[in-house]
């Protein structure tokens, strides 16, 4: 368990080169990445999944998710490499529901499986151990609450492909795991379901843009922008305007005790355009306040990502009344954006999404109609069951043993009882 007086460090980035010799039939990789991870195969992005594995009581349950790679690997010397974010699983800035002190608390960590079967009916297995070598990321900052820094000149070129020199990196350290059981992650993962255009751009002030999405998503946004190396890009997230027309971050800002609220940083490369959108955390917005953006500032610059749980669409409602369309539209809005990875009261913001969230934390007798509520509404538009099982059961798993789970999901673990519901050692060191 880390101190948690301890920094927040860079993002670390793991690798290993290892051959293939032989026609593959079939490949599999399971990765659990905590907090969060990204993992790529020969210089490409394995899946369409973001903010995997989906956040559980670490020290109580562990996911691991599996990904089919054998289109991924070729013949020879083949790269892995994997990014770690702290996610839900090192949680730094202080806030009301004490994330920060939560009993699982620690540093990045990875344990990764490839197996590889052969035409021929051999089988080899790749694992993380101590022969992966782990250095920092251009990722300088990552946390839910607060945002993330990213320096684009830190970038390392090629450094997820064969060949790459690794010479200067460091040795992983083996540590223990975070002591969960570890199961399969069965539920449908949180993708980037939708990319939007902002409605309007404007200057509030001298070198301050806002950009207006029109409505509320949890996501990120993607920029593009073309500037002299070490130009800084602010990005803040907000849902309301102040009465001078700036972001207004005051109601959310409230919960959070320590750092920036929902804000973003991007430092250029230079050379030419460049393209970055956040990794490991998500924001509730639906305005975007940019300062620092060379140029004028023009709809071309931003594009809003929007993500939650990627719910099986398996019914729709439609009827002649359009107010009645609208209300289903919003609410269906709400759910979704109240729902990446697990069911939230809010975007993490202050749009309450859904009576029955909003009451989860005032009793049982509420929190069971509500949820039931919940699933109704929810029914007319995308499939939730299995994630909802899911997410009852990793609830369930919380409440209070000896000692207890700490401040960070005792509430929580209060409402629903009765319902059943490689790592930093040292600044350079990746944990495995």
């Amino acid at each position: 368990m880390v101190n948690w007086e301890f920094p927040v460090l860079p993002a670390p980035l793991l690798r290993l080169e290892f051959k293939v010799e032989g026609a593959v039939r079939s490949a599999r990789a399971m990765v659990c990445g905590l907090g969060y991870y990204e993992l790529y195969l020969n210089g490409q992005k394995v899946g369409d999944h973001v903010l995997d594995p989906v956040v559980t009581q670490y020290d109580r349950r562990v996911r691991y998710v599996t990904h089919s790679v054998e289109d991924c690997l070729q013949p020879g010397v083949n790269a892995v490499g994997v990014m770690l974010g702290n996610g839900w699983y090192n949680c730094s800035t202080p806030d009301v529901w004490h994330f920060d002190k939560a009993s699982w608390r620690d540093y990045p960590k990875l344990l990764l499986q490839i197996e590889i079967v052969f035409k021929d009916g051999r089988k080899v297995t790749i694992g993380s151990g101590p022969q992966w070598k782990v250095a920092d990321s251009p990722l300088r900052f990552d946390s839910l609450r607060n945002g993330e820094t990213y320096d684009a000149r830190l970038e390392r070129e090629g450094w997820n492909s064969p060949g790459y020199d690794d010479s200067d990196w460091s040795p992983v350290a083996v540590v223990p795991g975070p002591g969960g059981l570890l199961e399969e992650q069965l539920a449908p993962p949180c993708k980037v379901m939708g990319t939007l255009v902002p409605r309007t751009v404007h200057e509030v002030k001298p070198g301050v843009a806002l950009f207006d999405f029109g409505r509320n998503i949890a996501g990120w946004v993607r920029l593009r922008v073309k500037g002299a190396a070490g130009t800084e890009v602010c990005l803040r997230y907000g849902e309301r305007l102040g009465s001078d027309g700036t972001i207004d971050q005051k109601h959310i800002g409230a919960y959070i005790k320590g750092g920036d609220c929902q804000t973003d940083r991007y430092i250029l490369k230079g050379g030419g355009e460049e393209q970055w959108e956040s990794r490991f955390t998500y924001h509730g917005f639906q305005y975007v306040q940019v300062e620092g953006l060379p140029g004028t500032p023009s709809l071309d610059h931003l594009q809003g990502r929007v993500v939650h749980t990627a719910f099986e669409q398996i019914g729709s409602f439609a009827c002649s009344n359009e107010d009645l369309n609208r209300l289903q539209e919003c609410t269906m809005e709400s759910y979704r954006g109240n729902f990446v990875g697990i069911p939230t009261e809010i975007q993490k913001t202050g749009i309450v999404a859904m009576e029955c969230l909003r009451e989860r934390l005032d009793g049982g007798h509420k929190c069971e109609r509500g949820h039931s509520n919940a699933g109704k509404r929810a029914l007319s538009g995308g499939h939730v069951g299995r994630r909802r099982r899911i997410w009852l059961w990793t609830a369930l798993g919380v409440r209070r043993w000896r000692g207890g789970s700490g401040r960070a999901w005792a509430d929580l673990a209060e409402g629903w009882r009765k319902r059943g519901i490689v790592q930093a050692s040292g600044h350079n060191a990746g944990r495995i």
